[in-house]
C-alpha cells in the first residue's frame, strides 16, 4: 500500500503513556513525603515513602532507557527521526538525518492492542537498511 509524503511517524505513543503514568505515580509519592514531613511528621511514614519513591525512580530510569521508539517524517529524499522526550526523560531510539538511499523498504502496519473490555489502534514503522532482508 503506497503512503502519501510526507509521512509522520510516531512508534513512541505507547511508551510515552507508560512513562507519563509511572511520573505520576511518582509525583503522588512526593506529596506523600512532604505530607508526611509537614503535616503528620510520621518519620516512618516517609522513611517508607522514600524508599518506595527511589525503586519507582529506579524502574522508572531503566524504563526509559530500554525503551526504543522514535517520531519522525519521512519525505522524497530523506528521513528525518528524532528521540522523543518525555519531561526530560529521553528515549533510547535512533535520532539523525537519513537519506532514503540506505533503506530498501519502509514497512508500515495498523494493528489493534486490546486490553480486555478497551482497545485502541496503534500504528508501526520499520524501515529496513540495505543489510536487512524483507519477506
Amino acid at each position: 500500500m503506497p503512503i502519501t509524503l510526507p509521512y509522520e511517524f510516531d512508534t513512541t505513543r505507547e511508551g510515552t503513556w507508560v512513562v507519563k503514568i509511572m511520573l505520576g505515580l511518582e509525583f503522588i509519592v512526593a506529596v506523600g513525603i512532604v505530607y508526611s514531613l509537614g503535616v503528620s511528621r510520621s518519620w516512618p511514614a516517609v522513611l517508607q515513602l522514600s524508599l518506595t519513591g527511589a525503586v519507582l525512580l529506579f524502574f522508572i530510569l531503566r524504563l526509559v532507557k530500554n525503551l526504543t521508539g522514535s517520531i519522525g517524517t519521512i519525505t522524497a529524499n530523506e528521513i528525518v527521526v528524532k528521540r522523543r522526550n518525555v519531561y526530560g526523560l529521553e528515549f533510547s531510539g535512533p535520532a539523525g538525518v537519513f537519506s532514503l538511499h540506505q533503506f530498501t523498504a519502509v514497512r508500515g502496519g495498523d494493528f489493534r492492542l486490546s486490553f480486555s473490555r478497551c482497545s485502541k489502534r496503534s500504528t508501526r514503522t520499520d524501515l529496513l537498511g540495505r543489510q536487512e532482508r524483507h519477506p
